[in-house]
């Protein structure tokens, strides 16, 4: 049988117990702006991403978890969808599950189009750049998740959706203005966005570049929500309660651009939560 002292009873009162997850993620966020990480030499191979590498990609992955259930949230009912860059359709199918839609997909990857096929789902393989859809065809609600920062010229995308949606655009990005790629910038280093290769992202908006972009190709951003990202969540909600700067990937509610001031006002306060911020914070 030990013998504990009184002083080290005292030691064991006062100290809290340690909480491994927690000081794990807190130490992968602290060393974010510091950290390097190899990438493939090689070119990088889309089909043998989804081949391989998918289901190991936890930082992607984690972001589903949130991002379902919200996009669920936002979704009507009985709805018809066109989701582009689909992947493997795990959005599509969780929308079908729980908000019975109407769902179609669009995928340029032949290996992630077959395992959104395996689920039932209505996919066409073709390059996004080069894709239109049908004269006179309209969706309720048109999703781009985390596609267009993949395209050299989502602008010509995005003109081609008008009047192709009678609902939302619903499109996640990453967010450049993440306070952790803020503080890479603070020393000299560019924020870090891609997972396997540095060509994976072409393109880098921050919420208020994002919201006049919008405003420039004829859309309104009616709502925005920071995504959780369990890679680096210390169990404070900082994401939800002002995204701009703690969100590492936001979502955004577009329609038609019906009023010139729209997105003015939301660049003045977070339409989450009410909080009202500097323009260009």
């Amino acid at each position: 049988m030990s013998i504990v002292s009184k002083k080290e009873k005292i030691q064991q009162r006062k100290l809290p117990r340690r909480n491994d997850s927690f000081f794990n993620k807190l130490n992968t966020a602290l060393s974010y702006p510091w950290r390097d990480s190899p990438f493939i030499l090689n070119q990088f191979d889309y089909e043998k991403y989804w081949k391989e590498l998918w289901r190991e990609d936890v930082v992607v992955t984690s972001l589903y978890k949130y991002k379902l259930t919200l996009t669920a949230k936002i979704i009507e009912p009985g709805s018809s969808i066109l989701d582009l860059g689909c992947g493997d359709g795990r959005l599509l199918k969780y929308l079908k599950e729980t908000r019975n839609i109407e769902a179609h997909g669009v995928e340029f990857s032949r290996a992630a189009a077959e395992q959104a096929k395996a689920n039932g789902l209505d996919v066409t393989i073709t390059d996004l750049t080069q894709f239109s859809i049908t004269a006179g065809l309209e969706y309720d609600y048109i999703i781009l998740s985390e596609v267009i920062e993949h395209l050299s010229r989502p602008e010509d995308l995005l003109q081609k959706l008008h009047s192709k949606f009678k609902q939302n655009i619903i499109i996640s990005i990453p967010n450049s203005g993440f306070i952790l790629d803020r503080l890479r910038l603070l020393i000299g280093r560019f924020p870090r966005q891609w997972g396997w290769h540095p060509s994976e992202h072409l393109r880098f908006w921050t919420v208020p570049d994002f919201l006049f972009w919008c405003q420039r190709l004829g859309y309104r951003v009616d709502k925005f929500y920071g995504l959780k990202d369990e890679y680096y969540d210390i169990k404070l909600p900082l994401w939800k309660w002002y995204p701009r700067l703690f969100a590492r990937h936001i979502l955004y509610q577009l329609s038609s651009n019906q009023t010139d001031n729209a997105n003015d006002n939301l660049l003045m306060s977070d339409s989450t939560n009410g909080l009202t911020g500097k323009r260009g914070a």
